[in-house]
């Protein structure tokens, strides 16, 4: 999160000093939505005429008593961008967006997840306050205007009375088909073994060329390298083929170097044995920069 947040900074400070004339055109807005008591549902963020976006910063205020965050994810418009998100405060959500490569175009840039303590009937305004976006080229500021939206909280997850009981028939049609196969086979299911849960969080790479723009961390061991075989393939020269794992520990994401030439740095200082990883690291692999977001 610090090195998104002296990125927006100095997007800011460099904007307030361009002369370059301000854009004009570009619209925020916020879908109509509505889902079930304690379902979670997804409030999409939109942009439409944008043109060569570098940054934003966008606060969306709702009603606690209807609406609970717990997650924000990079919208597709703004796929390969840096968010930073603050879900602390109760009735407002706050974001920063960084884009280096500029964005363009009507989508998604942000989608927030949210949990329905609210009960049927009940709704929330979805308000956009403190807009603010600027140009990637510029920094100049570009002239934005916006839409609200408002969320109500339906019964049942939204499902009419006839898709409810023919999924209820379903789940009991293909349990009587499980049952019936075991019988007929004269033995018992075997036990399962608990599944391998993920690293959990996403990597973003912020620097450098590698296989993909973002790597989501849904393994309990992650590897990074120039081995084709790894999980995030770094492009990159002085990057060791068998580099860095990133694991899954007791006290949450660890990464660990792989005796690899050059070494591992997390936000500049290179590690020795396990190093911890914390939501906004900055992990530094011969010229390759990676973002880690938990």
């Amino acid at each position: 999160m610090r090195f998104i947040r002296l990125a927006m900074s100095a997007l800011f400070i460099l904007a307030l000093c361009s002369t370059g004339a301000a854009q004009a055109g570009l619209t925020v807005k916020v879908a109509e939505v509505s889902a079930a008591h304690r379902q979670v549902t997804e409030v999409p963020i939109e942009i439409a005429g944008a043109s060569n976006v570098g940054s934003m910063h966008i606060e969306l205020a709702y009603d606690p008593a209807v609406l609970e965050p717990v997650d924000v994810k990079t919208g597709a418009l703004a796929t390969g961008a840096f968010l930073e998100s603050n879900l602390d405060t109760p009735g407002r959500v706050v974001l920063g967006l960084v884009a280096a490569q500029g964005i363009s175009g009507n989508g998604q840039v942000a989608v927030v997840l949210f949990d329905v303590p609210g009960r049927q009937g009940d709704s929330s305004s979805l308000t956009l306050e403190n807009v603010q976006a600027n140009d990637a080229s510029t920094l100049s500021a570009i002239q934005t205007s916006f839409q609200n939206g408002t969320f109500q909280v339906g019964g049942a997850g939204g499902a009419d009375t006839t898709t409810l009981i023919i999924g209820i028939f379903g789940v009991i049609l293909v349990a009587a088909v499980v049952i019936i196969w075991q019988v007929t086979k004269g033995r018992r299911p075997a036990p399962e073994g608990a599944p391998a849960i993920g690293v959990g969080g996403q990597l973003f790479v912020a620097r450098g060329q590698a296989s993909r723009s973002s790597l989501s961390l849904d393994k309990p061991v992650v590897t990074i390298g120039r081995d084709p075989a790894s999980d995030l393939v770094l492009d990159d020269d002085l990057a060791s083929r068998q580099h860095a794992q990133i694991r899954r520990e007791t006290e949450g994401p660890v990464i660990y170097d792989l005796n690899s030439t050059n070494g591992t740095f997390v936000n500049g200082q290179r590690i020795e044995g396990p190093h911890p990883l914390r939501p906004g690291d900055v992990i530094g692999m011969g010229d390759t920069e990676l973002v880690f977001q938990g």
